[in-house]
């Protein structure tokens, strides 16, 4: 069960109870240093709970104490997640594009003009997913930093930049669900009336005109969020 350590006043941990027999036994930790198990109330001397440790002869002045173990979290199932991510944006992007380079006449001028706003919404999606998939890049590359940062000032800045990063993706999200919900489609003009090309454009504009703000801001937010997750799981305590 992992073992939190009290020496000098400073807390560390959590270490593995093969890790705080060998400082102990190596003179790193002395018999009356604290130590408490995960999941306990109350310190006690490293002596008393591992009282059949002998301790070895002391280590020559010259040579350096044995340091503690470097702390590690595991990351296989954020690698997993945030790959599988990743590559649900390429193949949105990828899609998008294919749908934009293959969009041809029909040979019903009337029909291609209603399709247009089609064309415009891939175009959108596009771009959201080609910046949606750039943060989910990064989010993936933060998943492989598995060494836990030591300096409570460092980890506490990115900590909060990353939070920041988090709201950010919120704002997106939300502004495209608003820019959906609040939209109202334009009245018809005059012309339209008596101008059936007219009239097909504009019923084209009017299908997919609530959409194309969210094309872009709600794809930007899904990565934010994620980049945001990503790191602030990379900045977690070792106590955690």
């Amino acid at each position: 069960m992992p073992i939190y350590i009290n020496k000098n006043n400073r807390q560390s941990g959590p270490y593995e109870e093969h890790v705080v027999i060998e400082q102990l036994r190596s003179g790193y930790l002395s018999p009356n240093d604290l130590g408490i198990r995960h999941g306990e109330t109350t310190w006690t001397r490293i002596g008393d709970m591992f009282p059949d440790t002998v301790a070895r002869p002391a280590a020559p002045a010259s040579a350096a104490p044995t340091a503690p173990e470097p702390q590690y979290r595991n990351t296989i199932l954020q690698k997993i997640f945030f790959g599988l991510c990743f590559l649900g944006a390429i193949g949105i992007l990828a899609a998008s594009v294919y749908y934009i380079f293959t969009f041809g006449s029909s040979g019903d001028l009337e029909a291609d003009l209603s399709r247009l706003g089609f064309r415009d919404l891939a175009k959108y999606l596009a771009i959201g997913a080609f910046v949606s998939g750039f943060f989910i890049f990064l989010a993936l590359l933060l998943s492989f930093k598995r060494k836990l940062i030591r300096s409570n000032g460092a980890r506490i800045a990115l900590r909060v930049f990353f939070v920041l990063v988090l709201l950010a993706g919120f704002g997106s999200l939300a502004f495209g669900a608003i820019s959906y919900l609040s939209y109202s489609a334009p009245t018809p003009t005059k012309a339209s009336e008596s101008n059936e090309l007219l009239r097909a454009l504009e019923a084209g504009s009017a299908a997919t005109g609530p959409y194309e703000a969210a094309m872009i801001a709600l794809p930007i937010g899904v990565g934010l969020f994620l980049f945001g997750v990503s790191g602030t799981l990379m900045t977690k305590r070792a106590r955690d």
